[in-house]
């Protein structure tokens, strides 16, 4: 008995032993297998907004946060890119995106990421990309230039060994080198082409030394060169001549044009101080003030000028004001790295960046969230308002206090109005604000201009009227309220050209023409409970916002179209 207890015991020691090998040996399988085949890895679409792709989860990189989950997203290396380096990127008539990287090429159609070699390890240091309306794409590397259509990818004669640093498109192809060279690509009959240059004698820095070329651009009808040690240059009939500047700035890392006929320029600057510069038409120059320090590159598009910069970020100006500034803290990790090499802006109007940790992808227009307050209650916003005309103010009215959107995006606290309870905002024809609150309705500045529990406002035929719970409907053109319409429960009013909107708490839904009120679907009708808001659309129905959903009345029948 005693021998046999000793075996059942060695038995379950054993079994015990080899489930304990088991699990850990599965453990440590699953550790591998975190990393994915980069084919299967999920990607966003590049030709609409494409799909954010979550960073995996051993990356040091924090997801972005829910403000900006929507608005950014990246492909690195985990997800298939050859390095983490992108130095360019382009996107072809076709919508594929193409990233030019420090170890090859990667092409992203939306869903896979392929990548291409191009030779020895200096040709697979991408510098440049640029696609042509025929669906070629040019490539620019350390050795020589390249370009890609049907055929595959082709070198271009006569630049092997050459670092091509910009590509132009006009009545010719033009390519800058990193000797101070300019080149001009024709194709001979069977299609081959070669490279020639446009100048004879290199562009050299006042101590003898070569200067590379860094951004080519058609400017009023001619090339212009930028160059990182000997300013601008202007390129035609075969001929270099500088390009005056005052007060003249020899290294210029992107030359762009704005939409004003004038340029912008990306230089080196000291920390705290600012790389943009503008070049307004007769050669003067003026400093954009930000804090970018060295801009490695720009990229200009209908929303402004885009400046990525060596340390600092990604900065966002509007005419000649800086208006934001993008950097891995602030966006929780959606921009990869504060150390930017490429910006691109697709057909969508989307921003690809490229980074020393792969690419991210910025649209400015997606959803995103945004917080007035550090103060729960203040975050809990009851109503919206924007004031009429181009660039009117934004007023959030919360659950304690009303603010209003500042220049940069932040939200300012009215602090007359601090910590009451904000239902309604509006701007009268005399230009003034008045605010909505259960103790009345008051100004900016904190005056009561009459009491009781104002929920809505709504100008009709060129008058002013608003909702006041326990009241009715009052008219508030004049200097005091003048009642409308009796009734204690009204919750909000709204206007069609037609007529006003009358919502109550229970007792349906009311009409005003001017003149007098009438009942258009009583509560057995309608069914919505207390109407909280309402919105005439274009094709002539009238949307309810109530207490037990969303209705919909149209030439007087009555529609759920959901429940709540």
């Amino acid at each position: 008995m005693a021998v046999s207890r000793r075996s059942t015991i060695y038995f379950v020691l054993l079994v015990c032993t080899l489930l304990l090998i088991s699990a850990v040996a599965n453990f440590s399988i699953q550790g591998i297998q975190t990393s994915p085949s980069p084919t299967a890895t999920p990607s966003p679409s590049p030709s609409v907004t494409p799909t954010v792709l979550r960073a995996p989860s051993q990356s040091p990189t924090p997801l972005p946060g829910a403000r900006n989950f929507h608005q950014w997203g990246s492909i690195t290396l985990f997800n298939g890119l050859p390095s983490d380096s992108v130095r360019a990127i382009a996107q072809t008539p076709d919508g594929v995106m193409w990233f030019g990287t420090d170890n090859g090429i990667a092409r992203f159609d939306g869903r896979r990421i392929q990548n291409f070699s191009l030779g020895a390890s200096d040709a697979n240091m991408v510098s440049v990309l640029s696609s042509t309306s025929a669906g070629q794409l040019w490539i620019g590397t350390r050795s020589g230039a390249f370009v890609h259509d049907a055929n595959g990818f082709r070198p271009v004669s006569g630049t092997d060994g050459i670092g091509i640093t910009a590509i132009l498109f006009t009545t010719a192809t033009i390519l800058g080198t990193d000797t101070g060279l300019v080149l001009q690509v024709t194709a001979d009959e069977s299609g081959t082409m070669r490279a020639e240059k446009v100048f004879p004698d290199a562009i050299l820095s006042d101590d003898g030394n070569t200067v590379a070329i860094t951004s080519l651009i058609e400017y009023e009808g001619k090339v212009m060169a930028a160059t990182s040690a000997r300013g601008l240059f202007i390129l035609h009939e075969g001929r270099v001549e500088p390009y005056s500047l005052r007060p003249n700035y020899l290294s210029i890392n992107s030359l762009v044009k704005n939409s004003a006929g004038g340029l912008w320029l990306g230089t080196y600057a000291a920390k705290g101080s600012s790389g943009i510069y503008s070049v307004e038409p007769g050669s003067r120059t003026q400093r954009v003030a930000a804090p970018t320090a060295d801009v490695k590159v720009l990229e200009a598009n209908e929303s402004g000028l885009w400046a990525g910069t060596e340390r600092y970020g990604l900065f966002h100006v509007a005419g000649s004001k800086l208006t934001k500034t993008y950097t891995f803290e602030n966006t929780s990790g959606g921009l990869r790295s504060d150390n930017i090499f490429s910006l691109f802006t697709d057909r969508e109007g989307v921003i690809w960046i490229g980074t020393n940790r792969g690419v991210s992808r910025f649209d400015r227009l997606g959803p995103h969230q945004q917080s007035v307050s550090d103060i729960p209650n203040s975050n809990f916003i009851r109503t919206l308002y924007q004031v009429p005309g181009k660039g009117g103010r934004l007023y959030a009215g919360s659950n304690r206090g009303l603010f209003y959107q500042g220049s940069n995006d932040n939200w300012i606290e009215v602090p007359a109005l601090r910590n009451k309870v904000i239902y309604a905002v509006k701007q009268r024809g005399d230009a003034s604000m008045i605010i909505g609150t259960p103790e009345g309705m008051f100004d900016l500045s904190g005056n009561m201009l009459f009491g009781g529990d104002v929920r809505s406002y709504a100008s009709f035929n060129r008058r002013e009227y608003a909702a006041v719970f326990g009241r009715g409907v009052v008219e508030i053109t004049g200097d005091g309220p003048r009642p409308v319409f009796n009734d204690v429960t009204v919750t909000s009013v709204h206007a069609s050209p037609d007529k006003l909107w009358i919502g109550t708490a229970g007792n349906g839904l009311f009409s005003y023409s001017g003149q007098a009120a009438k009942p258009e679907a009583g509560p057995d009708v309608l069914k919505s409970g207390t109407i909280w808001n309402m919105f005439h659309s274009s094709n002539g129905a009238l949307y309810i916002a109530g207490q037990h959903g969303v209705f919909t009345l149209r030439e007087g029948r009555v529609e759920q179209i959901f429940a709540a």
